[in-house]
């Protein structure tokens, strides 16, 4: 079992401790509801290997589950706007969404995005990559962590917009740890 580093107290005192627990056994764990959410994975990679993961966002199409294109927009120092378009199954019915995204990297563990234009009406947030105190594993290991507030315009569907949202952080949390270890 993996025992969390002094230096993650603000980050794991959030959880309960069966979200500790999941969260210890690699499984992803996400919080929040009603499009305020924060997400975490524990990943047996280096910083240095999910800091490219995170910020591979041309070839995010080959690792995140719904991403079908995403490409770089613009890249001014570490300011990156992003368009990535997603595609998934709701009740019988493909939707496609695309966003733009404003990205500001803070090397080695931090994007901040918000939305530019897209599907939504606001998407923002960050990405956190925190070092842990290693007992269980040899390699060395990382928590991501996503804080992130998203709302569409769904009306009546919201509710059901939601349900979804949070399956796909917990979805692209599993990809962006696979992706991570697979590099390694």
């Amino acid at each position: 079992m993996t025992v969390f580093s002094p230096l993650l107290p603000n980050i794991t005192d959030r959880l309960s401790s069966a979200e500790r627990d999941a969260l210890s056994r690699k499984q992803p764990v996400v919080t929040g509801q009603n499009g305020d959410y924060v997400g975490w994975i524990l990943v047996e990679a280096p910083q240095d290997v999910v800091w490219d993961v995170l910020t591979d966002y041309s070839n995010f199409s080959q690792f995140l589950p719904t991403v079908v294109s995403s490409r770089v927009l613009t890249a001014e120092g570490n300011r990156k706007v992003v368009e990535q378009v997603d595609r998934r199954r709701i009740l019988l019915m493909d939707i496609t969404s695309t966003v733009q995204t404003e990205n500001i990297e803070q090397a080695p563990d931090q994007i901040r995005f918000r939305l530019v234009s897209g599907d939504l009406n606001t998407l923002q947030g960050s990405w956190q990559i925190h070092g842990v105190e290693m007992k269980a594993s040899d390699r060395p290991q990382v928590v991501i962590t996503q804080t992130v507030t998203a709302e569409a315009n769904a009306g009546f569907l919201n509710g059901m917009f939601y349900r979804v949202f949070e399956d796909s952080l917990k979805e692209n949390l599993i990809a962006l740890q696979q992706e991570s270890e697979r590099r390694l």
